[in-house]
């Protein structure tokens, strides 16, 4: 991947930097002393997911720490470090080996939050969708499993009677589950059907 530009959002003296292109070879940070070049290095490596954030992280030069104490907004939703990656001919056969559609990516955006958590997202798909996809697809290998989890219980109701009393109600469940059409289900309708079996 190649990294082609970055915005430094909500961290320590820097409000937003705006976006800021990185050349293929150079890169200078020219500024005056005590000016944010040293926290611009210090954001890029906060990006790195073995960094946490913590309060004194939160910028000083915007109101963005009163809205959190306040909670008026939540650690969720404050953008700290944005990377635009151009994807390379290599790394997309490598994504696609991983899913056909991946390879189709040729840019990436990814947003590190205050809460440190992030979101990829990229102009030729849409990785959310995908997501769902792949979790529709995994429907018929649960159902294998639980196939197999049947079986097994029916052999520990022939080796240890107490369970016996449960098997029709079991036997109901594994039933109305194996009977449902997944098909056009969004996420949040899968894992409500989920909720239902738990």
């Amino acid at each position: 991947m190649k990294l082609e530009k970055i915005r430094i959002q909500n961290f320590r003296c820097i409000s937003d930097s705006g976006e800021v292109k990185i050349d293929d070879d150079i890169v200078c940070l020219i500024g005056r002393n005590e000016r944010g070049k040293t926290t611009f290095l210090k954001a890029l490596e906060s990006f790195n997911s073995e960094y946490e954030y913590d309060g004194e992280d939160i910028s000083s030069y915007s109101n963005v720490k009163e809205k959190l104490d306040s909670g008026e907004i939540e650690a969720a939703n404050i953008e700290m470090v944005t990377t635009w990656f151009e994807i390379i001919d290599n790394d997309r056969e490598r994504l696609k080996e991983i899913h056909e559609d991946l390879g189709k990516i040729k840019h990436l955006k990814v947003t590190k939050y205050f809460n440190n958590q992030y979101t990829v997202e990229s102009p030729e798909l849409e990785i959310e969708k995908l997501k769902i996809e792949q979790t529709i697809g995994s429907i018929p290998e649960i159902k294998k499993e639980i196939d197999n989890l049947s079986e097994r219980i029916d052999a520990y109701i022939q080796r240890y009677a107490p369970f016996a009393s449960s098997k029709a109600q079991y036997d109901q469940h594994i039933e109305e589950f194996i009977s449902i059409d997944f098909t056009g289900l969004q996420e949040d309708g899968i894992i409500e059907v989920f909720n239902t079996f738990s």
